[in-house]
């Protein structure tokens, strides 16, 4: 299925080097032809925590049996990549938010 601006969608694999875990919810903000997505990480409180450009198939639509759950996210845990995509191809840098 392909993803759409705006869509939830949950993250298919730990992505430690910006403290995001497998089932994490993001909303997708930009798609890329031909599979590529920029997916938006927020904290419970709405606050813009990191921007990833991914590969569609990095990410899962979210379905009816689906449990939100809340976790702290470890700010500490992110480390600053070079700038570079995460995704070859995809011409988009990675960029944290949170502060």
């Amino acid at each position: 299925m392909a993803h759409e601006v705006l869509d939830t969608v949950v993250l298919r694999m730990d992505l430690s080097e910006y403290g995001l875990r497998k089932g994490d919810l993001g909303a997708v903000v930009e798609v890329y032809e031909p599979d590529g997505l920029e997916v938006e990480f927020v904290t419970a409180s709405g606050k813009t925590e990191t921007l990833v450009t991914l590969k569609a198939d990095a990410v899962r639509s979210v379905v009816d049996n689906d449990l939100v759950a809340v976790r702290p996210f470890n700010r500490s845990a992110w480390q600053a990549p070079s700038i570079r995509p995460l995704t070859p191809g995809i011409p988009r840098i990675h960029s944290h938010c949170g502060g």
